[in-house]
């Protein structure tokens, strides 16, 4: 079955809710240190309703037969020397967050692979090359953007991984 795409917008929160709160109650079946509440649907709505309050927060939804399959959101990050990421992001990048991200278990890698194809083009377009994830550090959610040239920047309890375009 084909992947549509379109923006993310306000609409898509609730079935990408229940997407990140499956997500995450899949994360902690590795790492179960992370907090329990991002498991509840209406938690992981809150934050995404967060994410969404950013005014350069661009996110783009993928449907299959008609339902959200995944959604991917990131940001441009301008960057300052005196940021506290400066030794980390490279200046004009983008970042995807942690709950920036969900897909349906079962077809992961290519839904990442045609939802970050659509973002990265965006950004490449305005002149943002570097492009960077925060995963949780376990082989399931790494290994698909690893796939997609993504390289590990920083690995604790979760992924950090960049990617200059």
């Amino acid at each position: 079955m084909s992947i549509a795409l379109a923006s993310f917008s306000h609409e898509h929160l609730e079935p990408a809710a229940n997407l990140l709160a499956d997500r995450h109650r899949s994360d902690r079946s590795t790492a179960p240190e992370l907090p329990a509440r991002y498991e509840d649907a209406t938690a992981a709505a809150t934050v995404l309703q967060e994410l969404m309050a950013d005014d350069d927060m661009t996110g783009v939804a993928a449907f299959r037969g008609g339902r959200l399959a995944g959604y991917l959101l990131g940001a441009p990050v301008l960057g300052s020397p005196t940021d506290s990421w400066a030794g980390f992001l490279q200046p004009r990048s983008a970042v995807m967050s942690l709950a920036g991200w969900a897909t349906e278990p079962a077809d992961s890698q290519n839904l990442s692979r045609v939802m970050y194809a659509a973002l990265a083009e965006r950004w490449v377009a305005n002149g943002i090359a570097a492009h960077y994830i925060t995963l949780p550090a376990h082989a399931d959610s790494v290994e698909p953007w690893l796939d997609l040239g993504e390289r590990s920047q920083s690995v604790s309890g979760r992924a950090f991984l960049g990617n200059k375009v």
